[in-house]
């Protein structure tokens, strides 16, 4: 990942129309409103399209008792993680929502953070972005979890191997002790019967 930009709908439909080919070397993260029709109607795998307002529940609780708001949640979190994993391999990331200010601003701040590139932050939005802090919360929060999992499981995988490994090395070290006790018994017994041979008394 080179870079990250974070765009307005109006952008994101004008770079749409005068890039047809855009997918096939970018990712686009595309936020709507729930009740809003969808930048990218057509299904893509390089296309995440979400849909939620533009909500912090740190500053506005009460919205999450009403059915009429979205709010971002964990499972919205997770699917933007793993979507923003998988655009590694890509050289651009695009994040839009419909000011591209705060709910893009966070996934792109976010996204920037993830791929270290901060310095490249000044320059995703031209006119400035103030991210919704509750959006990031829960993002750093799922990344946390996602980054201690992953250590267990890499952890369970080398206690794993090295339990494999352990346990090849004592078969192996008692097949070397066994063939060598069985060597060692092929050299001493004609000795002891040639030593028995030589001492049995004279007739």
């Amino acid at each position: 990942m080179k870079s990250i930009k974070i765009l307005c709908r109006d952008e994101m439909v004008q770079i749409r129309q005068s890039t047809p080919d855009i997918l096939e070397h970018t990712r686009v993260i595309s936020i709507n409103e729930p009740e809003e029709k969808p930048v990218f109607e057509v299904t893509h795998s390089n296309v995440l399209t979400v849909h939620f307002h533009d909500i912090d529940l740190d500053i506005w609780p009460d919205c999450v008792n009403h059915t009429r708001y979205v709010v971002f949640n964990l499972e919205l979190a997770r699917q933007v993680m793993k979507f923003i994993e998988e655009s590694a391999p890509f050289d651009e990331l695009i994040v839009h929502c419909y000011q591209g200010i705060s709910r893009s601003g966070a996934i792109g701040a976010f996204a920037c953070k993830y791929f270290k590139l901060r310095d490249s932050l000044r320059e995703a939005r031209k006119g400035g972005i103030c991210p919704n802090k509750y959006i990031l919360k829960i993002l750093n929060d799922v990344a946390h979890k996602r980054n201690i999992e992953l250590r267990t499981k890499t952890f369970r995988v080398d206690l794993i191997q090295h339990r494999r490994d352990s346990y090849v090395q004592s078969v192996e070290l008692r097949a070397t002790s066994e063939r060598a006790a069985r060597l060692a018994a092929q050299r001493i017994h004609p000795h002891l019967l040639i030593r028995n041979i030589t001492e049995l008394p004279k007739a």
